[in-house]
């Protein structure tokens, strides 16, 4: 053969040493094999897959109460937790001066004071001087952090 392409060539004697004729020099271009269709899993209708939600940390409850005729605060964590204790802060309620353009004093929480709660129920009374008070359980143990309503004591 004066002039042939390599590859046809390679064909040609495969063909031959397999016990097949020999194939025509113009071949038409064949298709790629095309893969059966894979059936997509079974789906049950009546319970459909689930994807994990995101689930917020939980929050603890801060119950704040005046005692001791409103003389002192009483602070309640839950859940209680035995082993651990919560740190808590009490926040004071102060004004935050006079505004130049308005009469209206405006409020703002100041932390005074930083305690544990204690014993199996987390219970903790605090003596505090009069005034409106809060209490804030920062995040801790996995949980978001939570903000009690306000409680007055009197003197």
């Amino acid at each position: 053969m004066p002039f042939a392409i390599p590859e046809y060539q390679t064909l040609l004697r495969a063909e031959i040493e397999l016990g097949g004729d020999a194939p025509s020099p113009v071949t038409e271009p064949v298709a790629p094999p095309v893969p059966d269709p894979v059936d997509p899993p079974a789906t049950d209708p009546v319970d459909p897959p689930t994807t994990d939600p995101v689930v917020p940390p939980a929050r603890p409850t801060v119950r704040t109460k005046a005692v001791r005729g409103g003389d002192r605060l009483r602070i309640d964590v839950n859940p209680d937790r035995a082993a651990d204790n919560y740190v808590v802060k009490i926040q004071k309620q102060r004004s935050a001066g006079r505004a130049a353009t308005t009469q209206v004093r405006a409020k703002r929480w100041v932390t005074v004071r930083k305690v544990r709660s204690k014993g199996a129920k987390d219970v903790v009374t605090v003596n505090l001087p009069k005034g409106r008070y809060r209490v804030l359980v920062p995040a801790q143990y996995g949980m978001a952090k939570q903000t009690s309503k306000a409680v007055r004591i009197r003197r």
